[in-house]
């Protein structure tokens, strides 16, 4: 693996959540400026993203069991 490619999944791993997502809209954007990334960089970029849908989620499932007085989600 050369260095670029190692180098944008350590600075990946490095960025802010808002980092993250420029990085994640950048790689799949449909215009002429679509950056390219190593698989191991998009593999982090996935992972991030499934760990902010879960996040998510499991926040959206409490609220909704605060409302309604079930407290045992």
């Amino acid at each position: 693996m050369n260095n670029y490619f190692r180098e944008d999944t350590i600075a990946f791993e490095k960025a802010n959540p808002a980092e993250k997502q420029k990085m994640i809209d950048d790689a799949t954007s449909e215009g002429d400026r679509k950056l390219c990334y190593s698989r191991e960089c998009i593999l982090a970029m996935v992972k991030w993203q499934q760990k902010q849908l879960v996040e998510a989620y499991d926040a959206f499932c409490y609220e909704q069991a605060a409302k309604a007085g079930n407290f045992e989600y």
